[in-house]
C-alpha cells in the first residue's frame, strides 16, 4: 500500500474520489498488502450482477447513501497474487480496509485533497 500518499495522517490513502464521494484504502496491521482494483471495485459493486443476489449484495453498495467501510472482498484466485514479484515483497491480499465516505461540510474537496497529496 505504499503507491498512494497518506492523507490525514491516520493511515488512510485516497484511491478514489469523484464529485462529493471519498475512497479510501487503510492498512489494517502491520504486514505489507496488496489487492487489485478488480478485487477493490467488487468490494464496491458487490461483484458480478450475474451472480446471485446473495453474492451480488456483499459490497458497499447495499449501504446506500450512508456510506461505509469493509476489509476487501479478495478473489484468492486471481492469478495476480501467485506472481514472482508478490512472493518476492512477501505480501498478502488482504488486511486492507475500504471506506466510502461523503464530504463533511467545510473539508477538503475531492480536487484540494489530490493537489495535497501530489505535494506530499
Amino acid at each position: 500500500m505504499n503507491d498512494t500518499q497518506e492523507v490525514d495522517g491516520c493511515g488512510r490513502r485516497l484511491i478514489a474520489c469523484e464529485y462529493e464521494t471519498f475512497v479510501f484504502a487503510q492498512l489494517m496491521g502491520s504486514r505489507e498488502a496488496s489487492v487489485s482494483f478488480r478485487d477493490i471495485a467488487m468490494t464496491l459493486d458487490g461483484g458480478d450482477p450475474t451472480s446471485s443476489s446473495k453474492e451480488s449484495n456483499r459490497g458497499l453498495l447495499r449501504c446506500g447513501d450512508g456510506g461505509g467501510h469493509m476489509g476487501v472482498l479478495v478473489d484468492a484466485r486471481s492469478s495476480l497474487y501467485r506472481t514472482e514479484e508478490f512472493k518476492e515483497k512477501d505480501l498478502r491480499p488482504g488486511g486492507i480496509l475500504i471506506s466510502v465516505i461523503g464530504r463533511p461540510p467545510g473539508s477538503k474537496t475531492c480536487e484540494q485533497m489530490c493537489m495535497d497529496g501530489a505535494k506530499a
